[in-house]
């Protein structure tokens, strides 16, 4: 009988162990203050805007680019503690007018902004075929 007891109290041990396991994720937040840049127009901004939401704030999307409002994304065989570093919207912010911002001057100009729009719209656009596919004498 007390095997038998004791076979239940390890049980119930490993049973309360499994139930309070789970993931942990422990995250620090880089952040720093808005960079003090101007935009030559209104429609500079938008398109900046527009380029900056479209790299870093998405929501996942199906293949024929509509939102996908039900994606769940599964990790197995993760580890039970990760670490990582969050930017703040304000540092990617910054990052971005640093590199859109190509003469430094601290204004971003409309030319100066659709070229930082193409340049993140291409850089996000996947290749609908690789390169080692194509057929010969394509290119």
């Amino acid at each position: 009988m007390k095997i038998y007891a004791n076979f239940l109290y390890s049980i119930f041990a490993v049973s309360l162990l499994a139930s309070l396991a789970g993931c942990v994720d422990l995250a620090k937040y880089e952040d720093a203050p808005r960079s003090d840049i101007h935009f030559e127009s209104l429609k500079a901004a938008t398109t900046f805007y527009d380029a900056v939401l479209d790299e870093h704030f998405t929501i996942p999307r199906k293949s024929d680019g509509t939102a996908d409002k039900k994606s769940i994304t599964i990790y197995i065989g993760e580890n039970l503690v990760t670490w990582k570093t969050e930017k703040s919207s304000n540092v990617i912010f910054n990052e971005a007018a640093a590199i859109a911002d190509a003469n430094h001057d601290g204004t971003i100009t409309e030319n100066e902004a659709d070229a930082f729009a193409a340049n993140i719209h291409a850089n996000n656009k996947a290749p609908t075929q690789p390169a080692s596919d194509q057929p010969a004498g394509k290119s």
